[in-house]
């Protein structure tokens, strides 16, 4: 299996098709990067990185980011942070202080509000063979991992309708003149999952400000 990860676009091209029929695909990587953790940084469109606190989990970031900038030059150069994401958090230590400290002041940019926290629960699930939400959802490493994927959905669909809205106003100022342009909103290749009210929103939003006035047709062509 490692020998074939030396291959790193093995992964992309095997999730070339089925990744259309999903909103979110999650690759797990071992910590190393190499093989098939490069296969992964290839074929992903971001990297969630989690963080204990400690001496050696500050360095491992460090080396994950020039690792990043390294395969956004010569794999995957729209390969982005989702985010670093504090896991068996420990409050009121004098290691996670200075962890918190450091990471706010090389990655502030790249820090996820939602903390994990360290629960017995989360423990028990993996020995049970259980997702932590299905062995129970009321658990505080539960309820954590539920608001990690309301922020991730929230980020990626912020920064999605942020895209499509300037998109969609460059490409209309660009056709200004014209009486009449197709628009296929599968071409755009928008970061996240874009639902069909979304992009009729944004679409009618910026057809109504700059258009209004003007005898022109748009038709705007989309599925999925």
């Amino acid at each position: 299996l490692m020998r074939l990860a030396d291959n790193r676009s093995i992964l992309k091209n095997a999730l070339r098709g089925a990744a259309q029929q999903y909103d979110y695909v999650i690759l797990d990587c071992p910590p190393v990067l190499r093989g098939l953790s490069t296969n992964a940084l290839t074929a992903a469109d971001s990297v969630l990185v989690p963080e204990k606190s400690g001496h050696f989990s500050l360095d491992a970031v460090d080396k994950l980011m020039k690792y990043v900038d390294w395969m956004r030059e010569v794999a995957n150069k729209s390969l982005e942070i989702e985010g670093i994401l504090l896991t068996m958090h420990e409050p009121n230590t004098r290691v996670t202080d200075i962890t918190m400290r450091q990471l706010q002041a090389k990655h502030h940019k790249h820090m996820l509000q939602t903390i994990i926290p360290k629960n017995t629960v989360l423990g028990e699930a993996s020995f049970y063979g259980k997702p932590a939400i299905l062995y129970d959802v009321n658990s505080r490493g539960s309820a954590a991992y539920l608001a990690l994927a309301r922020e991730i959905i929230a980020r990626q669909q912020s920064g999605a309708v942020g895209v499509l809205d300037k998109v969609l106003h460059d490409l209309f100022q660009g056709v200004f003149a014209k009486t009449e342009h197709i628009l296929d909103i599968q071409r755009l290749q928008l970061p996240g999952f874009q639902r069909r009210q979304e992009v009729a929103h944004i679409f009618f939003k910026v057809y109504v400000d700059l258009f209004a006035d003007q005898n022109m047709a748009v038709t705007v062509s989309y599925q999925g």
